[in-house]
């Protein structure tokens, strides 16, 4: 039970990254690639391939070569519904959780 948790540290750690998860959200709509997802979340192509390696290192996005372009999709699998509980959760939460002193560095970045 133990390890189980400390390998669920890494996911979160993965989910935490604003850039990630911009990433991720983008993907959720429908593949793309490296230029595509650049245009979605409006970030530079070095820092979203940066993050892409890291994603698909963790088996977050899958890839495959289209012509010479790779093409991203994201885990349907696993990924997609963390990503749907989070919003359910953000969406019947989201006032108490920007209430958390806790959470005041992110309180910071979700307000934005």
């Amino acid at each position: 039970m133990q390890s189980e948790n400390k390998i669920n540290v890494f996911v979160f750690k993965v989910l935490s990254n604003e850039v990630r998860l911009a990433i991720i959200e983008a993907l959720l709509k429908a593949p793309m690639n490296v230029g595509e997802i650049c245009e979605e979340i409006h970030e530079n192509q070095p820092r979203v391939s940066h993050e892409l390696r890291c994603l698909a290192v963790c088996g977050f996005v899958y890839s495959r070569r289209d012509g010479k372009k790779m093409v991203y999709e994201l885990n349907k699998e696993t990924i997609a519904p963390i990503i749907e509980a989070a919003n359910k959760h953000a969406k019947i939460f989201g006032n108490k959780m920007r209430g958390c002193e806790i959470l005041s560095d992110i309180r910071k970045i979700a307000i934005r």
